[in-house]
């Protein structure tokens, strides 16, 4: 099997992985735990995100990439509590040209106007945000051996506005997505992430 194909069946048994979990959270309306990974980057968009307890450190997320064992450098962000995280949206392309030829490139998108959660954690090489407050922020540097121990941001309180995240892992321990909105449309990506091109 060739690696187009196997990440072509990869990401058709992750889209029926994804979309089955997100029916539990329509249809029960609970909090769950959730990882997102082993994709290539996604992109978060949301219009607030509000959190405590935020902690960044640099890492590696080893199982990041569409390949196994790819590895891809990243800020390791940790969030305790997130207050609010309004109009969230993800978005993910995929190319299905492997599975059928001419099909081309889909984006899958999840949305919702109001997110809860606890116990966040991503993988992000780029986040930027049109506005970020910090409430008791820290900046240590430390004498390590490794990069992940040679840095740390912490905050006791975050809030971001019109912030985009690209995402290479997402966890949760639970997560609450009210009105959600699952769509698979063709094409790329539309409407999450400007502030990410440059």
């Amino acid at each position: 099997m060739t690696s187009s194909m196997r990440a072509g069946v990869a990401a058709a048994l992750g889209i029926g992985v994804l979309t089955a979990m997100l029916l539990v959270f329509l249809l029960g309306g609970t909090a769950l735990p959730l990882h997102l990974g082993n994709v290539g980057s996604f992109v978060l968009a949301t219009s607030r995100l509000e959190a405590e307890g935020f902690r960044l450190t640099p890492d590696v997320d080893r199982d990041s990439g569409t390949e196994p064992g790819a590895a891809l450098p990243a800020g390791y962000v940790t969030l305790q509590d997130v207050r609010a995280l309004e109009n969230l949206r993800i978005q993910k392309a995929f190319d299905f040209s492997a599975l059928v030829d001419g099909l081309g490139t889909w984006t899958l998108s999840l949305s919702s106007p109001s997110v809860s959660a606890s116990g966040l954690g991503l993988h992000t090489p780029h986040l930027c945000a049109a506005t970020a407050e910090f409430r008791e922020l820290g900046i240590n540097g430390i004498t390590a051996a490794g990069p992940a121990d040679a840095l740390a941001v912490t905050a006791d309180g975050l809030v971001l506005v019109d912030a985009s995240i690209e995402a290479t892992q997402l966890d949760a321990s639970a997560i609450s997505l009210p009105g959600l909105e699952l769509r698979l449309s063709p094409g790329e990506p539309q409407g999450a992430g400007a502030c990410l091109a440059g």
